[in-house]
């Protein structure tokens, strides 16, 4: 591994933007025999760690990913999120118990009917 230049920087800077926006990505450059870098390839998921460093860019990632969750999942959105998951339960257990009536007052009607 070697370190970035300011070249590097401006091309990870640059690819970042890709694709409406990478946060994880590689990217692979060959340094030519003319002198020159060259891009050969930009990897969103298959970026080969270092053996060296997998568990500090592991965590790393797992932090931005969170971080990335948290940031677009504000509190407010979260709350609606989870009075919306119990009003579908509550809605649920009324059309449960809205089904129960009938059939008690199918039972009753029966009963009433076999009575006379």
């Amino acid at each position: 591994m070697i370190e970035p230049t300011e070249d590097h920087l401006f091309w990870a800077e640059e690819c970042s933007k890709l694709f409406g926006g990478m946060d994880i990505f590689a990217i692979d450059a060959l340094h030519g025999t003319d002198g020159k870098d060259y891009i050969i390839e930009l990897n969103d998921c298959a970026i080969g760690i270092l053996t060296e460093v997998w568990e500090e860019d592991s965590m790393t990632m797992v932090q931005m990913a969170l971080d990335k969750m948290n940031a677009n999942l504000s509190p407010s959105e979260k709350k609606k999120k989870a009075k919306s998951a119990k009003s579908k339960d509550t809605k649920k257990k009324e059309e449960k118990g809205e089904k129960e009536e009938k059939k008690e007052s199918k039972k009753k009607k029966g009963t009433k009917s076999k009575a006379k």
